[in-house]
């Protein structure tokens, strides 16, 4: 599945606070709308709307709220991913979400092929390895990596490391001194002891990068 279609890195939101679930579906329905290009307030009441027909809470902390929205044009589905700093209270009792992904998909769309997405959807969400790994992103950015990787092919990638940061690591060096380059690396650890009781990374650097190789101790 190809989730850039539908969710992007401004519909992901990584360790946010939630004051309430109107709160909640004000912040979604403002993000889709930007997406969408449609008004705020039909995917606000869509959310509403489908919520007094029974709780979207799904269990292991996620809870995936959606609707449908009217257009004059033809539109694809849109969703928005967030994530939040700590588990709050989204339906019932004992119903505490730390995930959340909401899910719109336009009237003209046929509406069976919309739940099968969604189904697919909610299958992967729900994964133990996902739900362990969207843990550890600090940024929204890498959040979105991550849910990318996932969707995508099944891998699951690690956090990114930013080339620009590596010289700030202590007693950090770059063997091809790339240290200060400005583009993103993504990182990935080699299970590599060093005599030293370091490791190493090997950060596969984009064009005209390269791969460098950062020793950590």
């Amino acid at each position: 599945m190809d989730i850039s279609k539908i969710i992007s890195v401004d519909t992901v939101k990584n360790k946010i606070s939630c004051a309430s679930k109107k709160k909640l579906f004000e912040l979604i329905s403002g993000l889709a709308s930007a997406k969408l290009d449609v008004p705020a307030d039909g995917l606000l009441d869509a959310l509403f709307q489908r919520e007094k027909l029974g709780t979207t809470y799904c269990g292991k902390g996620v809870a995936i709220p959606h609707g449908t929205f009217e257009s004059d044009r033809d539109k694809s589905p849109a969703g928005v991913f967030l994530t939040f700093d700590k588990p709050f209270e989204f339906g019932g009792p004992g119903q505490m979400a730390s995930v959340v992904f909401a899910y719109f998909s336009p009237k003209s769309k046929d509406q069976s092929e919309s739940a099968e997405e969604l189904k697919e959807i909610a299958g992967k969400i729900l994964d133990n390895n996902f739900l362990k790994a969207i843990q550890k992103p600090e940024t929204d950015q890498d959040l979105y990596n991550i849910i990318r990787s996932w969707f995508d092919d099944g891998k699951l990638e690690e956090p990114s490391v930013r080339g620009a940061d590596c010289h700030r690591l202590p007693q950090g060096e770059l063997a091809n001194g790339t240290g200060n380059c400005k583009r993103p690396f993504w990182s990935r650890q080699i299970s590599r002891a060093q005599g030293n009781g370091g490791y190493r990374l090997l950060l596969r650097g984009q064009p005209p990068c390269g791969h460098a190789f950062l020793s950590y101790r």
